[in-house]
C-alpha cells in the first residue's frame, strides 16, 4: 500500500515515459521480493526442522541426565553403605589392636627370655668348642707320647735281644773253655771258684738289662697312672716321665728352642724347630705330625708351594693354606712386610676380642674353625667372607670389610687404636673407632636404654655408621627390632644419627662406675655376658696389646667375665 501511494504521487509529478520506467522498476523489485519470500519460506522450513532436531536432542539429553543422576544417587548410597562398613571394620580393627597391644607385653617378655637363653646357649657352645680344642690337643700329645714310647720299646727290645744273643754265645764259649781246662788238668777249688765268679761277672750284663726293662715297665705303669689321674682328679698325680728322641717334646722346651734360634735363619732350622714354629707361632698344632714326617728342615719348608702344602700337610681348608703361605712369605721377605703388627694377632684374638667388638658374635665358630688370624684377616675379600666364612648377610659382609679397613688404617696397631678409642670414651666424637659396646652406650645416652643390649649380633659399629652409605634410621631400627609404626621414635633416632654424623654433638657420657666387688654392672652387661673375652670399652684406657703366647694356649686363659645382673 505504501509503495502504491508513493507511485501515485510520483505519477502525478512526472510524464508518461517516466511512469513506465518506474513501473518496470517496481515490477523488478516485486520479483525480487517474491524470490526473497520463497527463500525465507525455505529457510523457515529448515529452521523449523532444526528446532525439531534440537528439541529431540534436548529430550535425549534430559533422559541421559536423569539416568546419570539416578546412577549417581545409587553410587552415593553404595558409597555411604561402604563407608559405614569401613567405620565398623575400623572400630573392630582398633579393638583388635588394643587386644594385641595388651598381649604384646608378655610376648616381649618371652622374647627377652628367649634372647637370654640364646646367649646362654652361645656361651655354652663356645665353652664346648674350647673344651673340644683342648681335648684334641691333649689327645695329640698322648698319641705323640705313645708313639715315642713304642719307638723306645722297640729300641730297648732290640738291645735286649742282642744282649741275650751275646750272653748265650759267651756262655757257650765259657763252657767249652771250662771243659777243655778240666780235660787238660785237674781243677782246684780256688780255680773253680774263680771260674764261677768270672761267669757271674759276665752274666751281670743281662741282670742290668733285665733291671732296665723293669724300670721301663714301671715307667709305662706311671704313664698309665698319669692318664688315670687326668681322668680322675681326686687321685694323686705322679710325675710324668718323658720318652722321646728329642728333648723339645714339651711346650716349654719348644719355646726355649725357638728363642735360641731367633737369630738363626729358618733355612738352617731342623725338623724339631720347624714343628715348634708351626705349633707356637702359626698356631696350627693339628698339622705338626704331618710336618714332622714330611718336612725335615727349614729349607724344605721355605721351598714348599701350595700343592706341596696340600699334599705334604694334608691341608684341605683354603684359609689354612693361605694362613701358612702368608706366614712363610713374611719369613722369606721380612723387609717387605707392610704391617709388622699382624704377627701379634692370632686367631684367638680375632675370635674372642675382634668379633665381639664389631657385634658379630654369631660367627665365632666359623672364624675359629678356619683359624683366621691377623694375616688372613688382612687378605679377606667380600667373596672370601661369603664363600669361606659363610657370611651371607650383605650388611654383615660390609661390617667385616669396614672393620678390616679400620684396622689397616691404624696399621693393625692395637695400642694406637686403643688410645684413639680412649679419647672418645666419654664424648661423642671420632665415631669411626667406636666398638659395638660404645655404640650401645650412645644408645643409652639418647634414651634408648631398653634397646642397647640388641647390638651384640647386629654388626653395627663406628665404621659402619660413618662409612656405610646404606646405613640410616631404617638399618638401626631393624637391628633394634623397632617396628615401622613407631614413627615418633624413628624420627628421634634419625635426628640423633644426623647429629652424630655431622659431629656437632659433644654430649658428655657418664662412665660406668665399678661395683664394690670390682666388676662392672651396667645395662650392657647382658649383651656382653655371652662374650667371655669381650670387655666393655670402659677399660680401654688400661688396654694393652695382647700377648700371642697367651692366646695360643687356650681362650679360657684370657676370659674376662662380667656380672650378668642389670641395674637401673
Amino acid at each position: 500500500a505504501v509503495v502504491s501511494t508513493q507511485s501515485t504521487g510520483n505519477v502525478q509529478l512526472s510524464d508518461q515515459d517516466g511512469m513506465e520506467t518506474y513501473i518496470s522498476s517496481l515490477e523488478k523489485e516485486l520479483l525480487v521480493c517474491k524470490t526473497r519470500e520463497r527463500e525465507l519460506v525455505v529457510d523457515r522450513a529448515e529452521l523449523v526442522e532444526k528446532i525439531r532436531m534440537i528439541h529431540g536432542n534436548l529430550e535425549e539429553k534430559q533422559r541421559q541426565l536423569n539416568s546419570y543422576v539416578g546412577d549417581c544417587e545409587e553410587k552415593l548410597t553404595t558409597s555411604h553403605n561402604r563407608y559405614e562398613t569401613a567405620l565398623a571394620e575400623r572400630d573392630a580393627a582398633l579393638a583388635e589392636r588394643d587386644a594385641m597391644l595388651a598381649d604384646h607385653v608378655p610376648l616381649v617378655a618371652e622374647r627377652d627370655r628367649l634372647l637370654v637363653e640364646r646367649d646362654n646357649l652361645v656361651v655354652e657352645r663356645d665353652n664346648m668348642e674350647s673344651d673340644k680344642w683342648d681335648i684334641m690337643k691333649q689327645l695329640r700329645e698322648v698319641e705323640d707320647r705313645c708313639e715315642s714310647m713304642q719307638q723306645e720299646v722297640k729300641f730297648r727290645d732290640g738291645a735286649i735281644k742282642s744282649l741275650q744273643d751275646e750272653h748265650e754265645r759267651f756262655s757257650q764259649e765259657c763252657m767249652c773253655n771250662s771243659l777243655d781246662s778240666l780235660r787238660s788238668r785237674p781243677m782246684s777249688r780256688s780255680s773253680s771258684l774263680r771260674s764261677r765268679s768270672s761267669v757271674g761277672s759276665k752274666g751281670s750284663g743281662l741282670s742290668r738289662l733285665l733291671t732296665l726293662r723293669k724300670h721301663h715297665d714301671s715307667d709305662t705303669d706311671s704313664f698309665g697312672s698319669e692318664e688315670a689321674a687326668a681322668a680322675n682328679p681326686k687321685k694323686k698325680n705322679r710325675p710324668r716321665i718323658q720318652f722321646g728322641l728329642f728333648a723339645e717334646d714339651s711346650e716349654r722346651d719348644k719355646r726355649k728352642l725357638l728363642e735360641s734360634l731367633s737369630e738363626v735363619p729358618m733355612i738352617r732350622w731342623k725338623s724339631e724347630a720347624v714343628v715348634a714354629w708351626l705349633e707356637l707361632v702359626v698356631h696350627m698344632p693339628m698339622y705338626s705330625k704331618a710336618c714332622s714326617e714330611n718336612v725335615k728342615s727349614g729349607k724344605v719348608l721355605l721351598s714348599l708351594s701350595d700343592n706341596d702344602i696340600q699334599t705334604g700337610f694334608g691341608m684341605v681348608n683354603p684359609l689354612h693354606k693361605r694362613k701358612l703361605r702368608l706366614a712363610l712369605e713374611d719369613v722369606r721377605q721380612p723387609d717387605s712386610v707392610t704391617y709388622p703388627c699382624l704377627a701379634k694377632l692370632d686367631h684367638w684374638w680375632v675370635v674372642n676380642e675382634w668379633l665381639p667388638s664389631i657385634g658379630l658374635n654369631q660367627y665365632k665358630g666359623t672364624f675359629r674353625e678356619n683359624l683366621v688370624d691377623g694375616r688372613v684377616l688382612n687378605s679377606l675379600t667380600r667373596k672370601d667372607i661369603e664363600r669361606h666364612l659363610n657370611v651371607v648377610d650383605k650388611s654383615h659382609q660390609t661390617s667385616i670389610s669396614l672393620a678390616i679397613e679400620l684396622l689397616a688404617k691404624y696399621d693393625y696397631d692395637l695400642e694406637k687404636l686403643a688410645v684413639k678409642r680412649a679419647g672418645c670414651q666419654n664424648i661423642d666424637r671420632d665415631v669411626e673407632v667406636w666398638t659395638t659396646g660404645r655404640c650401645a652406650e650412645w644408645l643409652i645416652s639418647i634414651d634408648l636404654k631398653e634397646h642397647a643390649n640388641k647390638l651384640s649380633y647386629s654388626g653395627i659399629h663406628g665404621a659402619v655408621i660413618c662409612h656405610d652409605k646404606e646405613f640410616g634410621v631404617d638399618t638401626l631400627a631393624a637391628a633394634l627390632l623397632i617396628p615401622v609404626q613407631r614413627k615418633v621414635l624413628r624420627r628421634h633416632m634419625e635426628q640423633e644419627i644426623a647429629v652424630l654424623k655431622s659431629g656437632g654433638s659433644r654430649r658428655q657420657t657418664t662412665p660406668s662406675k665399678p661395683h664394690k666387688s670390682g666388676k662392672f654392672k651396667d645395662s650392657l652387661s647382658r649383651a656382653f655376658a655371652s662374650n667371655r673375652c669381650e670387655t666393655p670399652d670402659h677399660s680401654l684406657k688400661a688396654f694393652k696389646a695382647p700377648d700371642p703366647t697367651k692366646h695360643c694356649k687356650s681362650p679360657d686363659g684370657l676370659s674376662i667375665k662380667f656380672d650378668p645382673e642389670i641395674y637401673a
